[in-house]
């Protein structure tokens, strides 16, 4: 290999290696040791493994027996063959392979796009050079990541058969790196953080390493901290290391450590010598005075979310320790650190204030080892809200064991990464030889404002020897001895001071088993730490608690603090809570208690009680009852409730009070009762409460209900376990103490009564079957609906709680009472239930409720008995026509269901108080509450007339009145009462509302009256009100004329209203005749009517006629006379001519006497003129008479109608036609009537 004018330093039979020179020239290559390759050995002989030093070893080897000339040449030409290939590949194809190595390395494990700019190698020398290396992230104009300028190693021959990275000297000559902590708190170059030599050997990829004289110079480190938005400078960096390594290795290391940089403008250097003491190794010391933490405190891994630090500094010596031992070499820190004045806040105030604290550690960052000699905490001081004291606990506790649990415990960030993805980091190993904390004071707050209660644990003395997780490598073999721990604090809070002691041993998994010990516990300061009281006011009493305090780490439901095999004692305690309720008593002792507190579950194997008041809440009835739990006015959430399971409870001297469950019945503070029943003296003893007895017997309770009431139970009862059934029986229950289970849905309320029960009670559910009766029930008051009943039995009785239903088969009602309210408006008689009940509306009813009502029919009862009972209406009660009260009441009711909508049939039948005994009414029918009754009839008989107080002009001699009404009737659904009377009067004889009466009142004194009522109409008004109206209105009819009475009463007689007469005629024809027999059969069918007749004149038409007819006779009259003086003149003027002719002649006088000479006709003998007649009023008043006479003779001669039963009337002068008008008037006095037919009795 050397020159031709060189001497070959070999010879064939033998090989000799010595020192020699770089073969590249390279001026460096002085420095530079020379690898010798590997040869054969005899027995006896070593080869070195490294040459950091010049070695030689000769071989001697027989020669090989002669084969001829051409076997003499084949071994130096395989050599050169051999060699020259080596030298290919090393100059030649590994540098490229490096190359694209290292280019998919970054652009598969990195996601970055690598370029380098030279790559070369010499196989020889084992020299490795990257130059121009450049890490950048996808995208245009990205910086820089990761670089450096150029990468010199020299490689031992050992890493070829080691397979291992073995490095007798690495240079790297202006590394550049760009760090960037993101706002999710993580860094940009995590993924290669487990290719870095400080990662874990195990862990980390490819095989162990060993890196000798490290040399960095020209380095430059950007920090860019975005959460925090500020950027660190690191330049000018020079770092000299001996090495680091985590294979054994016997390189030389040359290096002394050292360390120098500008960080952020200001020059940091550091230099090392040889270890004082122990293993082989170099020192690098320094110390840090009055460090700040808070600047620093974002870059620490920090245990507690929310906690932030304030304020401190620390004091440290420190030292890194490079051991070269003949194993592998190591880095450890060993060093002290002070803390002094450190504050941390988490919310409102400061949590904690360590004054002082020492730290005596070492540590070894490639291993994760963490060694805590001692840590001492000097008088620490802090202050904590109870409500926060859990969380902050939990949280360091979290914090705690995320770098103590094993890997199959850790995160979903920590677990074992999926094929093709580098691996993790170790888990941390820690030791602690000795924890104290001395004179420890820590001030607790509890409530809010000027209620803020203040308590101080002072001398709080903790103590923790020997304790080691278990990632921390053993120094022995055998398990580990768990490490002791010791707790003790007094506490100034409440009326005298509390003691507190915890005694135990915490093992490598920090679980924890002490024994724990309060005494003279004040309740009221500790509420927030006691379980399930974090939420309850007014928390009074003092207690005493001991037993075994213990934690675990393990899966869900199983992990936290547990408290088992303890003690607990309260006295004079109370408390309220919200889901868990009222609790006041005396005494309070469980033993064998047992508590989970991160799973919020406790359990007591006894509990007694004695002197106590309770008043279970809604998370209570559920547990004990199997009762669903109810709404509050602020739910608990679900993380925050405690789930408690007891397997004896023991009751003595207590008052028990149970509310009603809020879901299901909403008060609206319809009744003056408390939501809760109440039970005084009670005696309550059950064993077995979880696994339930053999014999079904466990369970016992007896107590006093109101004044005398007693209730007895007995039975089986398991918690959680199925289907408890017990036998109840309840004695003298006062109803007045049994108001809230009434007053959801019965409207008056309850002032007197006695109750008796029997059957089985059963949970869950609350369901109770058996039988019940009340005695002597009274409820409502003098303004609203009342109620009375002498007794009432219940057969068939079956009642749950939730939601509350109670069905009963039969409900036989004796001697009830009933008074309905006065009403606004008119109600019937069926709808008036609406007085005594709420009613509901159906499910789906898709109305809004006004008010909160339940949700489905709270009572149901299948047939209801009355038996002589009463009924009391008000006025404005009277649609059917019933009187203000019914006595003798009987009959029942079926399907009856308390819910708006709900359909129902009655039959009952009573007697009209203080009237005849032969009064009587029935109802019958289908009704549907809030909305009356759809179809039903109503009858009664010889009831007092109710239309005598809304008519002061009627009045009564004996009368009654007969009722039928019914609905609905015809096709449109109208609603059609039939009422018939007897013995109405008019108290004016003479007014038109009498002669209405008489027209009304048939042969047998009764008058039969029709209203109907069509659906859809204006709102109806009560039945006297209607019948009143009706008869107005008859009455006005009947002055106008009786055919428009008759004409709705009677419209089959339809007699004629006048009878019309010839002008100045007063003859009846034989129309007006056979008109006068309507009026004939309706004076035989009306025998209190009194006929009245009038007639009316036409004053024209009448006068025209007389006139006439006058006319024409005083005519005929002057005619005669006229004749008779015609005659007379003629006898005379013949007379006068005989008398003149005699004179004449006698006078001789021979002149013709002639007419003209006669002397004047006397004026008596000349014809009268033609006069006027004139009709005076007489006339036709006569004429009027006549014609009313005309009619009354016929009526009586001719159709025998008595006399006093015809009244003429005066005549009228009108307009139209000539005639005799009608009208009616009564004569009650002198009718006779005949007995009116009485129907069947009802049955």
């Amino acid at each position: 290999m050397n020159d031709e004018g060189e001497k070959k330093a070999h010879s064939f039979g033998e090989i000799s290696i010595s020192r020699a020179g770089g073969a590249d020239g390279d001026p460096r290559s002085e420095a530079t040791p020379t690898t010798e390759f590997p040869r054969e050995v005899e027995p006896g002989h070593t080869a070195a493994a490294d040459i950091g030093e010049t070695a030689s070893c000769e071989v001697v080897r027989p020669a090989p027996p002669r084969r001829g000339a051409n076997w003499r040449w084949s071994f130096p030409l395989v050599a050169l063959a051999l060699l020259g290939l080596y030298a290919v590949a090393g100059f030649v194809i590994l540098p490229g392979m490096l190359r694209s190595s290292l280019v998919r390395w970054g652009s598969q494990q990195l996601e970055m796009t690598v370029r380098i700019d030279l790559v070369r190698c010499n196989p020889f020398t084992g020299r490795l050079v990257i130059a121009g290396f450049e890490a950048v992230p996808p995208g245009k104009n990205s910086p820089i990541l990761l670089g450096w300028r150029e990468a010199d190693l020299l490689l031992a021959p050992s890493s070829l058969w080691r397979r291992a990275l073995i490095v007798k000297s690495l240079r790297l000559d202006a590394p550049v790196v760009h760090l960037v902590r993101q706002t999710d708190q993580q860094y940009n170059l995590e993924r290669l953080f487990p290719w870095l030599p400080l990662g874990d050997p195990s862990g980390r990829p490819g095989g162990g390493y060993a890196l000798h004289n490290i040399t960095v110079s020209g380095g430059r480190l950007v920090f860019e901290d975005q959460p925090q938005g500020k950027t660190h400078l690191v330049d000018e960096l020079s770092l000299t290391l001996p090495s680091l390594a985590t294979i054994p290795s016997t390189v030389r290391s040359t290096q002394q450590p050292g360390f120098s940089a500008r960080i952020n403008g200001s020059s940091l250097r550091f230099s090392g010598g040889a270890a004082g003491a122990g293993p082989e190794g170099t020192r690098l010391g320094f110390q840090l005075q009055q460090l700040d933490l808070v600047q620093y405190q974002t870059y620490w891994p920090w245990p507690v979310p929310g906690l932030v630090l304030r304020g401190g500094t620390a004091d440290s010596t420190l030292a890194l320790v490079f051991h070269g031992a003949r194993g592998a070499s190591r880095l450890t820190v060993d060093g002290t650190v002070e803390l002094r004045e450190v504050l941390l806040e988490r919310g409102e105030g400061q949590i904690v204030r360590l004054p002082e604290a020492r730290i005596d550690f070492s540590a070894d960052p490639w291993q994760r080892q963490y060694h805590l000699r001692e840590v001492t905490l000097r008088a620490p001081e802090g202050n904590l809200r109870l409500a926060d004291a859990q969380v902050a606990g939990l949280g360091v506790a979290k914090g705690v064991l995320t770098a103590a649990l094993p890997p199959a415990q850790m995160s979903e960030r920590t677990k074992t990464p999926a094929e093709g993805e580098v691996g993790t980091v170790r888990q941390t190993g820690l030791r602690l030889d000795r924890l104290t904390l001395e004179q420890g004071r820590l001030i607790l707050l509890s409530g809010e404002g000027a209620k803020t209660r203040r308590d101080e644990l002072r001398e709080l003395h903790l103590e923790l020897r020997g304790f080691a997780n278990q990632a921390a490598l053993a120094e022995k073999s055998g398990p580990r001895e768990p490490a002791s721990l010791e707790c003790e604090a007094l506490s100034a809070g409440g009326a005298s001071e509390a003691a507190l002691s915890l005694k135990g041993s915490l093992d490598e998994s920090m679980r924890l088993d002490a024994r724990l010990s309060l005494h003279n516990l004040d309740l009221a300061w500790y509420q927030a730490l006691l379980p399930g009281l974090a939420q309850a006011q007014g928390v009074t009493g003092r207690g005493r608690l001991e037993g075994r305090l213990s934690s675990r780490a393990g899966g869900e439901g199983s992990s936290g603090l547990h408290l088992s095999e303890g003690d607990l004692s309260l006295t004079d305690f109370s408390w309220q809570e919200e889901r868990w309720g009222h609790a006041k008593g005396k005494e309070l002792h469980c033993r064998g208690l047992g508590l989970d507190i991160s799973g919020r579950r406790g359990s007591c194997e006894g509990l007694e009680l004695q002197g106590v008041d309770l008043r279970p809440g809604p998370a209570a009835m559920a547990a004990m009852f199997g009762l669903a739990t109810g709404k509050g006015k602020a739910p608990a959430r679900e993380g925050e409730v405690w789930q408690w399971r007891m397997q004896a409870l023991d009751i003595r001297d207590g008052r028990w009070r149970l509310p009603l469950p809020q879901d299901q019945v909403v008060l609206a503070k319809r009744s003056s009762a408390p939501a809760e029943l109440l039970l005084a003296e009670v005696s309550l003893q059950a064993t077995d409460l979880l696994s339930g007895r053999a014999d079904g017997n466990n369970f016992t309770l007896s107590a006093r209900l109101g004044d005398k009431g007693q209730v007895q139970a007995a039975g089986a009862w398991r918690v959680g376990g199925g289907e408890n059934t017990l036998q109840l029986g309840v004695k003298d229950a006062e109803l007045v103490r049994l108001k809230p289970l009434f007053a959801p849905w019965l409207r008056p309320e309850l002032s007197a009564g006695r109750m008796h029960l029997r059957g089985t009670l059963a949970f869950p559910g609350a369901r109770f079957v058996g039988m019940a009766w009340l005695e002597d029930v009274r409820a409502g008051r003098e303004d609203e609906a009342r109620l009375g009943l002498g007794r009432v039995f219940a057969s068939g009785l079956a009642a749950t709680m939730v939601p509350f239903h109670l069905g009963i088969s039969e409900l036989a009602v004796q001697q009830a009472e009933i008074v309905l309210p006065a009403a606004g408006r008119d109600q019937d008689l069926p709808a008036g239930a609406q007085s005594f009940f709420y009613l509901p509306l159906p499910a789906g009813g898709g109305k809004k409720q006004a008010a909160p009502t339940i949700s489905i029919a709270p009572v149901e009862v299948q047939r209801i008995v009355v038996e002589d009972a009463s009924l009391r209406m008000p006025a404005p009660m009277l649609r059917e026509g019933l009187v203000a009260e019914l006595a003798a009441l009987q009959g029942s009711i079926t399907d009856f269901r308390l819910r708006k909508g709900a359909r129902y049939v009655y039959d009952l039948s009573g007697r009209p108080a203080r009237t005849a005994a032969e009064a009587q009414v029935v109802l019958r029918g289908e009704g549907n509450l809030g909305e009356g009754v759809t179809r039903g009839l109503v009858e009664g008989h010889q009831l007092p007339p109710v239309l005598l107080g809304e008519m002061p002009e009627i009045g009564g001699v004996k009368a009654w009145m007969d009722l039928s009404r019914q609905w609905p009737e015809g096709a449109d659904g109208a609603t059609v009462s039939r009422i018939v009377c007897r013995g109405l009067r008019a108290v004016q004889p003479t007014s038109a509302l009498a002669g209405a009466l008489a027209l009304l009142t048939g042969e047998d004194g009764t008058i039969q009256l029709r209203i109907e009522e069509v659906p859809g109409e204006e709102e109806p008004p009560p039945l006297a009100a209607a019948i009143a109206r009706l008869l107005r209105r008859y009455s006005v009819k009947a002055e106008l004329s009786p055919t428009l009475v008759l004409a709705e009463t009677w419209p089959e007689l339809q007699p004629a209203r006048e009878i019309r007469f010839a002008p100045g005629g007063s003859t009846l024809d034989e129309s007006a005749r056979q008109a006068l027999n309507g009026q004939e059969k309706l004076l035989r069918q009306r025998p209190a009517l009194v006929l009245q007749i009038r007639p009316v004149i036409d004053a024209l038409a009448d006068r025209s006629a007389i006139q006439d007819r006058l006319q024409r006779e005083a005519d005929a009259a002057l005619a005669e006379e006229n004749r008779r003086r015609e005659l007379l003149r003629q006898e005379r003027t013949a007379a006068e001519l005989k008398r003149l002719t005699s004179e004449a002649a006698k006078r001789g006088d021979n002149k013709a006497i002639t007419v003209e000479s006669l002397p004047p006709e006397p004026p008596e003998l000349g014809p009268l003129p033609p006069e006027p007649v004139v009709v005076p009023d007489e006339l036709l008043q006569q004429l009027a008479r006549a014609r009313a006479e005309a009619v009354r003779d016929y009526l009586h001669h001719d159709k025998a109608i008595p006399t006093r039963r015809i009244v003429l009337d005066a005549a009228v002068f009108e307009g139209g036609a000539a005639s005799v008008r009608f009208g009616v008037g009564a004569d009650f006095a002198r009718a006779e009537f005949k007995e009116p037919d009485r129907p069947a009795a009802t049955d």
